[in-house]
């Protein structure tokens, strides 16, 4: 249950803190995410992982559809778990926040970040920002 690894509480609050510590050293600001969103034409992906990380992110929709028809809240923690492992693969295979794509990155990590937050609200786990 307290494994840093693999499929637990500890490894999916480890991944929320990381996500927040690399969009508070990237030295943006919420302002400068909005500009990237509304002046600068938005998200664009510029790595194929990225394209699975979004993916993932757009499947929340249909996760909280089916653990609310079929009443299996398992199914939100599995897809937790699913974006978290697909976060840490994507800090494998590129640089975010030294990146000439740092915005677009770090509005990903935001994205992701906001979408982890709501589903450990829904799953009655407090969010940590620093481990």
């Amino acid at each position: 249950m307290l494994d840093p690894k693999g499929n637990t509480a500890v490894y999916l609050l480890y991944s929320y803190a990381r996500i927040c510590s690399i969009i508070k050293n990237s030295g943006l600001k919420p302002e400068d995410l909005d500009k990237v969103i509304h002046e600068k034409g938005g998200f664009k992906i510029t790595h194929d992982h990225e394209k699975v990380l979004a993916m993932a992110l757009l499947r929340f929709p249909e996760v909280i559809k089916t653990v609310t028809e079929e009443l299996n809240l398992h199914k939100l923690c599995d897809y937790v778990y699913d974006v978290a492992m697909k976060i840490s693969e994507g800090y494998k295979k590129y640089r975010i926040a030294d990146s000439e794509d740092k915005e677009t990155r770090v509005l990903l990590c935001e994205i992701a970040r906001r979408f982890l937050g709501l589903s450990f609200h829904l799953l009655g786990i407090k969010p940590l920002e620093k481990i």
